[in-house]
């Protein structure tokens, strides 16, 4: 397994409810990631801690991934997709095509996806949202994209997307790409 993020959660506002006793996150991924994809859960090691004061510095090295730090910036505008069963009820979707009349598409009514590495809001899928009917109990809580400055690709400019089942202590990560 090799470091692929740290996240240092707290005093990040808002963040997910699921991680609101976490302060930090470190993922470690496996070189075989990439033949396994789908459901690529059991291709990752997820560690939380809940206090900083009880970690041991380390000095690992992330392989090919150049690593940087990343600057949170608060987003308020961020919209599911409008095709994204996990988020969007049959109800508002029928609602939102209601509107045929109104509007001419559907990015009429949202400003962006935001489509990078976030932790919270909503997940940017590539594809069509997946069916994540495994993973009932989990809650999407961070996304992980390819990014050009870190020299990391995911199979074809794609994302990781992270679920987390707080009451469990457990993770599900899907990926998918273009």
């Amino acid at each position: 397994m090799a470091p692929l993020a740290t996240f240092f959660i707290k005093g990040l506002t808002p963040i997910p409810k699921e991680l609101e006793r976490i302060e930090l996150i470190t993922v470690f991924v496996s070189e075989d990631v990439f033949q396994h994809l789908g459901d690529v859960s059991d291709w990752f090691c997820i560690r939380t801690y809940d206090k900083l004061e009880e970690l041991i510095p380390c000095d690992w090295e992330a392989g090919g991934v150049k690593v940087f730090p990343l600057v949170p910036v608060l987003v308020t505008n961020d919209y599911p997709m409008l095709d994204d069963e996990m988020v969007i009820s049959q109800e508002i979707f029928d609602a939102i095509w209601a509107l045929d009349d109104d509007i001419d598409y559907y990015e009429d009514i949202f400003e962006e996806n935001y489509d990078k590495h976030k932790i919270g809001g909503y997940p940017s899928f590539c594809q069509q949202p997946y069916r994540f009917e495994d993973y009932e109990g989990y809650e999407y809580v961070f996304q992980i994209s390819s990014d050009e400055k870190a020299k990391f690709n995911i199979v074809d400019d794609g994302n990781f997307y992270f679920f987390y089942n707080e009451k469990e202590g457990k993770w599900k990560v899907h990926c998918d790409f273009y």
